[in-house]
C-alpha cells in the first residue's frame, strides 16, 4: 500500500514540474527555441556517431558495407555540430523545417488516403480536406517562419501543460 501513497507523489512531482515546464515554455520562447535547437543538434550529432558505429559492426558482422550510411552518419555529424556551434541560424532554419515536415507529413497522409479504398466514402472526403488544410497551414508557416516558430512552441508548451494535468489527476484520483 506505501508504493501506491509514493507513486502518488511522485505522479503529482511529476506533473508539478510539467505544469511548471509549460508555464516556462509560454514565458520564454526564445530560450525554449535555442534549447529545441541544442536538442536536435544533440540528437543528430547521436544519430550521426550510431550510424557510423552501426555502419563498422554491420562491415565486421555481415560482411556488407554500405557507403550510404556512413554518409548519412557523417552529415548528421556535421549538420549538428554545425547547428550546435551556430545556435542563431538554428533557430532561423528550425521553423523552416517545421514547415518543410508539416508539409510532408500531410502531403504523404493524403497520398495513402487516396490509396485507401476500404474506407467509408464521407470519412475519407473529410481526413482528405484535413489533411489538405495541413498542407496549406505548411504553406503559410513557410512563408511566415516567425508564426511557425510561434506554434512550434506553443504545441510544447500545450503538451507539457497537457502531460502534467494528466499526472496530477492520476495523483489525485483516489483509487
Amino acid at each position: 500500500m506505501a508504493w501506491i501513497k509514493y507513486g502518488k507523489i511522485g505522479s503529482f512531482i511529476l506533473g508539478m514540474s510539467f505544469i511548471g515546464l509549460a508555464i516556462f515554455t509560454f514565458e520564454n520562447p526564445v530560450t525554449v527555441l535555442r534549447l529545441l535547437v541544442i536538442f536536435f543538434s544533440i540528437v543528430l550529432i547521436l544519430k550521426g556517431i550510431f550510424e557510423l558505429y552501426s555502419d563498422k559492426n554491420m562491415k565486421q558482422w555481415s560482411g556488407y558495407y554500405s557507403n550510404l550510411i556512413a554518409l548519412i552518419g557523417i552529415i548528421d555529424l556535421l549538420i549538428g555540430t554545425f547547428f550546435f556551434s551556430h545556435l542563431t541560424l538554428g533557430m532561423f532554419v528550425l521553423p523552416f523545417a517545421f514547415a518543410t515536415w508539416l508539409i510532408l507529413f500531410f502531403s504523404i497522409r493524403c497520398f495513402r488516403i487516396v490509396e485507401a479504398k476500404e474506407l467509408n466514402t464521407v470519412y475519407r472526403n473529410s481526413l482528405f480536406v484535413v489533411n489538405s488544410l495541413g498542407i496549406i497551414i505548411g504553406f503559410l508557416f513557410l512563408f511566415n517562419p516567425t508564426i511557425s516558430a510561434l506554434t512550434l512552441i506553443f504545441w510544447i508548451g500545450i503538451s507539457f501543460l497537457l502531460f502534467g494535468i494528466t499526472r496530477l489527476k492520476y495523483a489525485m484520483n483516489k483509487n
